[in-house]
């Protein structure tokens, strides 16, 4: 899956941490932008009722892209973290999990940003 991000349409908030890594399109690595539903102004669905909005919902429409993108499979591989021989910068919001990970890559470099939501690549980008 490839194509153009130009548009006369404008990135929403949702969107903006897309921004820099958009030149991944041009590399070797497939990449898949996957919108959420209902994420932002980017569903047209307000009047669907409560019940619609259920985690069966969402499980089925990622499910359906992965099948559709051939990247279905076993996406678990914190038994292979000890393998990467360049030592990554781990980048961890405060409340963030990446824990997990960090504690198996050799020679790792753990960085906290206290003050940061979910969106920190935004925030702090000029850090």
């Amino acid at each position: 899956m490839s194509g153009s991000l130009q548009s006369d349409r404008t990135f929403r908030d949702a969107h903006d941490y897309l921004i820099p890594i958009v030149n991944l399109i041009k590399s070797l690595y497939t990449v898949i932008f996957y919108n959420q539903i209902g994420n932002t102004h980017s569903t047209h669905l307000s009047k669907k009722p409560l019940l619609f909005w259920n985690i069966d919902l969402f499980i089925d429409k990622l499910v359906n892209t992965l099948d559709r993108a051939a990247q279905r499979g076993e996406w678990d591989i914190i038994d292979q973290l000890h393998h990467i021989w360049a030592p990554p910068l781990v980048i961890n919001r405060q409340d963030g999990l990446a824990q997990d990970f960090f504690w198996k890559i050799p020679k790792a470099k753990w960085v906290t940003f206290e003050n940061s939501s979910h969106a920190l690549m935004l925030e702090e980008r000029g850090r």
